[in-house]
């Protein structure tokens, strides 16, 4: 081989000896953004699918929970007592006395009375009474708080798409479960949408800095193989 070529080849080759780590070193850099894409791209997709489900139900769930004072079924429309002095309204014991002299089977004592609610407005008490089941919808008795009388009876329907909503009807632990793993899920969905949303122009400006470096490498390996040329022999 010449002598001239001979030192051409010598000049390539230590050029891309220089050039070779910086290269690979870049490359590595370059790999874990792309796998983790890909992963993520798969994870999303399979999360999307399995939390849709849960989506679906606190979707319908929260539409008849939001509408609740829009329908009776829902939640007993209000009535209204007779007008009077709110200082002569009749004690909250005396209302309790009321509901268990209806003997009604979901009311045989006192326990099974969730809560006495006085509504000023209205000189009406609200009676709520507790489930039967927690896929049973609780009732609602509306005693007049002047008179005594009842003015409203009814199944308080919100009660029932509330507890399905959180998944309460399923246990506590149920609901613990679904809602931390559901608000989980949810916190990867935004995280991994955003990086997928801005991978892309990240691997395009990334390929535009790997190709200028990639100039300049060339760039030096002739310069270093013109220099190996000029040497004296």
């Amino acid at each position: 081989m010449p002598r001239s070529n001979q030192k051409s080849a010598d000049a390539a080759d230590r050029g891309q000896q220089l050039a070779t780590p910086l290269v690979s070193s870049r490359a590595k850099r370059a790999a874990w953004p792309v796998r983790f894409a890909r992963f993520s791209r798969r994870l999303h997709k399979w999360v999307g699918v399995l939390l849709a489900l849960v989506v679906v139900v606190l979707s319908v769930t929260g539409g008849f929970v939001a509408f609740k004072d829009k329908l009776d079924y829902l939640q007993p429309p209000g009535r209204s007592g007779v007008e009077g002095d709110i200082t002569a309204v009749i004690p909250p014991a005396r209302v309790a006395e009321i509901i268990l002299a209806l003997q009604l089977p979901e009311a045989p004592t006192l326990k099974q009375i969730n809560r006495i609610e006085l509504r000023p407005s209205k000189r009406m008490y609200k009676v709520r009474l507790e489930q039967s089941s927690v896929w049973q919808s609780p009732r609602e008795i509306q005693v007049d708080a002047m008179t005594g009388v009842i003015l409203n009876d009814g199944l308080r329907g919100d009660q029932l798409w509330t507890d399905l909503h959180s998944f309460a009807v399923f246990g506590v632990t149920a609901k613990l479960i679904v809602m931390t793993v559901t608000g989980l899920a949810l916190l990867w969905l935004s995280l991994s949408g955003y990086y997928l949303f801005f991978y892309p122009s990240w691997a395009k400006a990334h390929k535009r800095k790997v190709a200028v470096a990639g100039l300049g490498i060339g760039a030096a390996t002739r310069l270093g193989h013109q220099a190996e040329l000029r040497k004296p022999t």
